[in-house]
């Protein structure tokens, strides 16, 4: 019987769910990745066979098919190697065999099943929140880009190993964010006065939050290029 996990992918800031199938079946050992999948997730074959060896854990032989769906959907990074790992080694029954249903699980893993942060985490969050999916295990270096998004359960883990434990044993408590500004006696707020320069952006600002409208300021290498407040009924002041 094959397993499902649900991950995500993205396309700019727009985040889509990949439910990925891993299925294993006798026959000459093959390694195969469907689901109109680009290059960097088909390298994933790689990385997850050496991440999987590197951790103490046996790459399975046969049949190995992993379906990325929907199909009309194209996948892009590095992110969806934790899934795919994860299913092999419950298809494979070297790890219990759980319902993922509740969990998105993305991250990248390196040669040694260290987990690597990816691009696109906040569209994912967004994405997952929309369908009533409320937890994440991801990569710990993405943590701070889930401070934004309160009332999900976040996991962050740093390696496979990690990983594996919290499915099988569940040991691990959601990620908790402290406030650190209600301890710190000496902490101060930053002033819109310490900003130097930018009279322009900063001109801009103040008449988008008297007016409660909409901004956009373009950089460029560091450097403000132009600032657009944007006004009801799609008209804009160039400043």
């Amino acid at each position: 019987m094959a397993v499902k996990i649900i991950s995500a992918t993205h396309n700019g800031l727009e985040g889509f769910l990949i439910k990925v199938e891993v299925d294993i079946s006798k026959g000459l050992p093959m390694f195969n990745i469907v689901g109109l999948a680009d290059v960097s997730v088909k390298e994933a074959k790689e990385r997850v066979r050496a991440a999987i060896l590197n951790c103490g854990f046996e790459f399975p032989l046969g049949r190995i098919t992993i379906n990325l769906a929907p199909a009309d959907v194209r996948k892009i990074g590095s992110l969806l190697d934790l899934p795919i790992a994860l299913g092999i080694l419950m298809e494979s029954n070297q790890i219990c065999k759980k319902d993922m249903e509740s969990y998105i699980v993305f991250g990248e893993l390196s040669l040694f099943g260290e987990l690597k942060g990816i691009k696109g985490t906040i569209p994912i969050i967004i994405e997952g929140a929309g369908n009533d999916i409320t937890k994440f295990i991801f990569p710990h270096e993405n943590l701070e880009e889930s401070h934004y998004f309160k009332g999900g359960d976040y996991y962050p883990f740093r390696n496979l190993k990690e990983v594996i434990s919290y499915i099988e044993y569940e040991d691990v408590l959601p990620y908790k964010d402290e406030d650190s500004y209600k301890d710190d006696e000496h902490y101060e707020l930053p002033d819109y006065g310490d900003v130097i320069g930018q009279y322009s952006s900063k001109r801009a600002l103040e008449i988008a939050a008297a007016g409660k409208h909409n901004i956009i300021i373009l950089c460029y290498r560091g450097k403000v290029v132009q600032t657009l407040v944007f006004k009801p009924f799609y008209q804009h002041i160039e400043i």
